[in-house]
């Protein structure tokens, strides 16, 4: 022994700052659903206003939206891009397009937007 005091737990020590800001960290929610700050709603009307809205008889809502391929809504991949661009400048998300290109369905989609740190959003 040193003569050193030893830390407890539960000392200023060893206590996170309250200034350190903590990691974004995506959780899911009831049944699944995934805490975003995009919801899946936002996210159909995101995509009806930049590229129009889905095929007939296809809704942005309900739980079997989530897990629907954007492909079956009649979305491409330009269309996702389409969409993040804006989600970029109005929510300050820098997606990485091979990661949106990756992202089959809107519940991945929201899953990659929940876990990319934010830029800052250009009012």
């Amino acid at each position: 022994m040193t003569g050193q005091p030893v830390p407890r737990p539960n000392t200023p020590t060893n206590t996170p700052s309250p200034h350190t800001p903590s990691p974004h960290i995506p959780t899911e929610g009831p049944k699944g659903t995934i805490v975003s700050d995009i919801t899946l709603a936002e996210l159909g009307e995101l995509l009806l206003e930049c590229v129009g809205a889905p095929e007939e008889g296809m809704a942005f809502e309900g739980e079997d939206a989530l897990d629907t391929p954007f492909l079956e809504f009649g979305y491409d991949s330009l269309a996702l891009l389409q969409v993040t661009s804006v989600i970029n400048r109005k929510y300050g998300i820098v997606l990485d397009d091979d990661a949106v290109g990756e992202a089959e369905t809107p519940r991945l989609l929201l899953q990659l937007i929940a876990a990319t740190p934010r830029a800052g959003a250009i009012r």
